[in-house]
């Protein structure tokens, strides 16, 4: 199931759904850079400085 965000700068419509999920799991910062994410990718290395200092 598909879902469906307004980007209020652009007006831009994007698609999000399991592809890009996956995408984001396994290509991390690649997608993200791609998909011109700049908020998310500003973002990503915190959350896994978080995730590595906290351990497995």
């Amino acid at each position: 199931m598909a879902r469906y965000f307004k980007n209020p700068d652009s007006d831009q419509v994007d698609e999000v759904d399991a592809f890009q999920v996956l995408a984001i799991l396994f290509l991390g910062v690649i997608y993200l850079f791609f998909a011109e994410l700049w908020r998310h990718l500003l973002i990503w290395p915190g959350i896994v400085a978080i995730g590595l200092v906290a351990g497995p």
